[in-house]
């Protein structure tokens, strides 16, 4: 399912089709301060939603500019370095010093991610950070157009502004892309030396009218001292409008839905996403959402020819309480096991060994949601280390297990 999640500031999780991408991350806690560089600082006035432990697997980060309050000194120590980095030429020289695969993009050219069949092009788009002289004491500022496709065809374009102006720089865009699925739009409204330096609620709306998404979701507007533009300005611009248009403003941490190119609900994908992950002292956590009911899902869990579609070939000797062995599909290591406590369609706890190793506890549990059934899984007693080397391992086989969940559901 597409989504965007909000992480607080401009810092957002950006899923389309097979792609998951990291956009401005900006992790100090509330009280730090962010370096705005020629020597000004701006204290962070909230708590971040996103953080380095809590990311799934990213396929790619899109810096707008080098600022503190967009990549700060967190995101420079804990980021996987060899995840691509697309940026603007600047930023890009500046952070391959730190050894990060950055790719630095001039206005208009692109940078494509492929898999499989799918494949997502981020192209840079014009952005001006300020106006007069401020402009020259700023780094240059790029919006981004992510389109995905599949099989050649697009499935969806999104827009993210960057910390623009608005102005006749972004007619270009609207030109260029006159069908934009959705945009991510960065206001606040930020003063720095006298000079506004991103949009208020004024030139928020006239970017709208400018680039015409049929969705928008506004950001990076509360985070920090410098901002000066609420984001009650921005709305209330657009109520006063004539034009009707759909805005999503997701409090940090929440994630908006996109719905399909021809309108109807992509939220009833069967095969569903990942919707949180933890690591920390307890292990790991992982969750995931299907659009189906939890029997379905159940029978993923429990029936030995579905499992054998997602976690590998499996003789299981009482579905309630017993032994069983499991050869996995990504390592081709037989685990041997036994399920410890099983309350069908709500619970599954078993524990499982290598030969010779030391027993996993690995719990399982499904709620209904309004639409679907949420999966939790934990793994237990892990150090942090070992909870984040077993996290891709675990989010792949969800991935399996949601592909044979989306096809059982057909046969029901």
């Amino acid at each position: 399912m597409d989504s965007i999640t909000f992480g607080g500031t401009a810092t957002t999780l950006i899923r389309l089709g097979a792609f998951t991408v990291l956009t401005d991350p900006n992790f100090l806690h509330k009280g730090q301060r962010a370096y705005l560089g020629k020597g000004l600082w701006s204290r962070r006035l909230t708590e971040p939603a996103v953080v380095p432990a809590n990311l799934p697997v990213l396929d790619a980060v899109v810096l707008s500019h080098l600022h503190g309050d967009h990549f700060d000194r967190v995101a420079r120590r804990e980021l996987d370095r060899a995840v691509p980095l697309v940026t603007t030429e600047p930023a890009a020289k500046r952070l391959r010093k730190y050894g990060f695969a950055t790719t630095g993009l001039p206005v208009w050219s692109s940078f494509e991610l492929t898999r499989d069949d799918e494949s997502l092009t981020v192209e840079a788009l014009p952005g001006t950070h300020a106006r007069g002289f401020m402009r020259a004491l700023l780094p240059p500022v790029m919006g981004s157009m992510l389109v995905h496709r599949r099989q050649g065809e697009v499935q969806r374009r999104l827009y993210i502004s960057g910390d623009t102006l608005s102005g006749d720089h972004l007619d270009e865009i609207g030109s260029r892309y006159p069908d934009i699925d959705a945009a991510i739009v960065h206001l606040g409204g930020t003063r720095v030396l006298f000079s506004t330096v991103t949009m208020d609620g004024r030139e928020g709306l006239d970017c709208l009218r400018r680039v015409r998404p049929k969705l928008t979701v506004p950001v990076h507007y509360d985070d920090y001292g410098v901002m000066k533009s609420p984001l009650s300005e921005f709305l209330d611009e657009v109520n006063r409008d004539t034009e009707d248009w759909q805005i999503e403003a997701p409090a940090r941490g929440e994630t908006v839905e996109l719905g399909t190119r021809d309108g109807r609900a992509e939220g009833d994908s069967v095969a569903g996403r990942l919707t949180g992950a933890s690591v920390d002292e307890a292990g790991l956590g992982l969750t995931w959402w299907f659009g189906c009911e939890p029997a379905t899902v159940w029978a993923a869990l429990s029936r030995p020819e579905l499992l054998g579609e997602w976690l590998g070939p499996t003789v299981l000797s009482d579905t309630d309480f017993g032994v069983f062995s499991t050869r996995c599909l990504d390592d081709d290591v037989e685990r041997s096991g036994t399920v410890v406590t099983c309350n069908p369609e709500v619970s599954l706890h078993v524990e499982w060994s290598e030969p010779g190793g030391h027993p996993d506890r690995i719990g399982a549990k499904l709620a209904p949601d309004q639409r679907g059934t949420l999966l939790t899984l934990t793994l237990q007693d892990k150090s942090r280390a070992d909870a984040a080397a077993y996290r891709a391992v675990w989010e792949q086989r969800l991935e399996r297990l949601g592909r044979v969940v989306g096809t059982e559901a057909l046969r029901r």
